[in-house]
């Protein structure tokens, strides 16, 4: 990171902690995915996990995915859950992520489209 960089991060977390609150360091998109979204959605963002099968977790690789759910639709489904047929397939992530974590998710959503198949076994 350049030094003004460093400094301006430095004088950020100084003015923070002048005014009494402690602003938490946001975490990557990539790190949160791991984190909250890949134990159903898998790294890979296949969905080919085994508590992904079970809730039937979209492949996030495949063109008719990326084609079909618009930005909005990915950012509805991460703030409020996903509900299908009255049982609750992904959890409401709203009260635990900013919005621009949210909105990080969706980026990082976006950047499996066109993702190779894993190689054959």
């Amino acid at each position: 990171m350049p030094a003004v960089g460093l400094v301006l991060v430095a004088s950020l977390g100084a003015a923070a902690a002048d005014a009494g609150t402690v602003q938490p360091i946001a975490k990557p998109a990539a790190q949160l995915y791991v984190e909250k979204c890949s134990v159903c959605h898998g790294q890979d963002g296949r969905g080919d996990t085994r508590m992904g099968r079970r809730f039937h977790a979209p492949d996030f690789t495949a063109e008719k995915f990326q084609g079909e759910a618009q930005d909005p639709d990915l950012k509805r489904a991460i703030m409020g859950g996903v509900v299908v047929d009255g049982m609750r397939r992904m959890p409401a992530w709203q009260d635990k992520l900013t919005a621009a974590q949210i909105d990080g998710l969706v980026s990082y959503v976006r950047s499996f489209r066109g993702a190779k198949p894993p190689p054959a076994r």
